[in-house]
């Protein structure tokens, strides 16, 4: 290479090399000063809060009790309903005052039934298969409770082979329920009903517990209700020959109402019958109102001679869940202190230990007819509810039965329909130490403050004769007051829980993106 093609290279690459260092440089400068923009993938403005209206209060019905076997009696699988329902509702009078609100009511399908029936407007006078009822309320301007809308059935059933005095409380739909009663020896029959009103189909999966603790039973699981059908299983399919029964129904997909029918036969001589209802009560402290004793004498007298009627005595049924700690072997001690409403009937106490996570049959004995409720503790919460007799040997049949719940406590204002059937009555237990007081009348004197006031000391009891068909209004600032119904028809009972379904507004935090 020459000297003058040197000198060329030598002064390119220094050319080249301060340009480059010059676009570095500027670079530099350039990150520092140029202008930021604060813009972030992903980030949200401020969310705003805006309130959720209350969904419509809606109700579910069974409509007719549910006869195994068909008309025949003899067709596996098959169940059909027999007979109408006494509907028995409350439907707001504040209803026909406010813009676009009304009361819809719409018939639902039952198992293998595709038949669809068109929606009406108002509460039916009876219904035969299951039955929506809905408060529409566009505007969410009314106050939801059992003043807005409560609905309960009744039907007498007096064949050859179905007896008895069956009464429901109309459900809102859950995806929860509990089940305190049932029976599926020889001789008994039940039937857990369960319908779908929603727009989704359902699944249900039942876990059953009996003395022993769970039972295992692999067709209890999976169980699909279709949206607005209704599924009848015969629980004796899967839980043979148990006596001491509790259940618990949990659903995925639509929300569910449901109820447990249970049915006596004794040979060719029906024994009566019972809607259970979903049991709402778990707590140390529970109390079971309506123990109305009726035909003691006449159930002994038979018993002596016919053992297969021993079951138509009082008996206290006790569930305890497992709870954290809890072995096989743990235990709860569990008191029920039986009250009656007069000096007359003195009532007794009975105490226990129980196993945890097993159902326990306890039977209440020396008591003569009359009124009583039960008041039950635990030193760990519990679920119970007593089975209650009648028996008249001078009818035939002759005896029937119905399942007592835990009572809500009534503070606030309840109110509820009473049955135009049959003779009713409010049983009332007060489970505070000291006296309270509620006014029980028409909601015109409720509202208005002149409703008879009933005082109730502590640990007291009363029962109260009610008109039939009449709408009834509670109101107390107590929360230890506890109620049921009790309805006699012919030698036959039944019984109603007062409760008040509401669904509850909300405030939502709403950011768009």
């Amino acid at each position: 290479m020459s000297r003058r093609e040197a000198k060329t290279l030598i002064k390119r690459i220094l050319g080249s090399g301060f340009s480059l260092v010059l676009l570095l440089a500027a670079l530099i400068i350039g990150s520092n000063f140029a202008p930021t923009f604060g813009v972030s993938v992903g980030s949200l403005p401020s969310a705003a809060q805006q309130d959720a209206k209350a969904a419509d209060l809606n109700l579910v019905c069974p409509g007719g009790a549910y006869r195994s076997g068909g008309a025949s009696g003899t067709k596996l699988g098959t169940f059909d309903q027999v007979g109408s329902a006494e509907v028995n509702a409350i439907v707001s009078g504040a209803i026909a005052a406010t813009n676009g609100a009304k009361v819809n009511t719409t018939p639902l399908a039952t198992q293998g039934d595709s038949t669809a029936l068109p929606a009406s407007a108002g509460a039916p006078a009876r219904i035969a298969r299951p039955t929506s009822i809905t408060v529409v309320d566009p505007n969410g301007e009314l106050e939801q409770g059992s003043k807005l809308l409560n609905v309960s059935t009744l039907q007498l059933q007096n064949a050859a082979d179905f007896s008895g005095l069956l009464a429901a409380s109309c459900q809102a739909p859950s995806t929860d329920l509990w089940f305190v009663g049932g029976d599926t020896t020889v001789g008994r029959e039940a039937l857990l009903v369960v319908t779908n009103p929603s727009r989704v189909d359902a699944q249900i999966d039942i876990q059953a517990y009996n003395a022993g603790g769970v039972v295992k039973a692999d067709g209890l699981a999976g169980l699909s209700v279709p949206s607005g059908k209704t599924l009848v299983l015969p629980l004796a399919s899967d839980l043979i020959n148990q006596a001491t029964l509790a259940l618990h129904v949990s659903a995925t997909g639509g929300s569910i109402a449901a109820w447990l029918q249970q049915k006596t036969m004794r040979g060719t001589i029906p024994g009566g019958s019972d809607f259970i209802s979903p049991s709402t009560e778990l707590g140390k402290s529970i109390v079971i109102p309506g123990l109305l004793l009726r035909g003691s004498a006449d159930a002994a007298t038979i018993i002596k001679t016919r053992p297969e009627y021993a079951d138509q005595t009082p008996m206290l049924r006790v569930f305890v869940p497992s709870f954290n700690g809890a072995t096989s072997t743990s235990s709860v001690t569990v008191t029920a202190q039986i009250f009656g409403a007069t000096a007359r009937t003195f009532g007794t106490v009975l105490r226990q230990q129980l196993r945890v996570g097993a159902v326990t049959d306890v039977p209440i004995t020396g008591l003569a007819d009359g009124d009583y409720v039960a008041f039950v503790s635990a030193d760990k919460p519990i679920q119970a509810a007593i089975r209650l007799p009648r028996t008249n040997k001078t009818k035939s049949p002759a005896t029937d039965f119905a399942w007592l719940q835990a009572g809500q406590s009534l503070k606030g204002v309840r109110a509820f329909r009473v049955p135009q059937s049959g003779v009713t009555k409010l049983s009332l237990g007060n489970s505070g130490k000291s006296e309270v007081s509620l006014q029980l009348g028409s909601p015109a004197q409720v509202a208005a403050g002149t409703a008879p006031v009933v005082k109730l000391a502590g640990g007291g009891v009363r029962t109260i004769g009610l008109t039939a068909g009449a709408l009834v209004w509670i109101k107390t600032d107590s929360d230890a007051l506890h109620a049921n119904l009790v309805i006699d028809l012919d030698s036959t009972v039944a019984t109603l829980p007062i409760t008040d379904y509401k669904n509850s507004a909300s405030k939502l935090m709403v950011s768009v993106r």
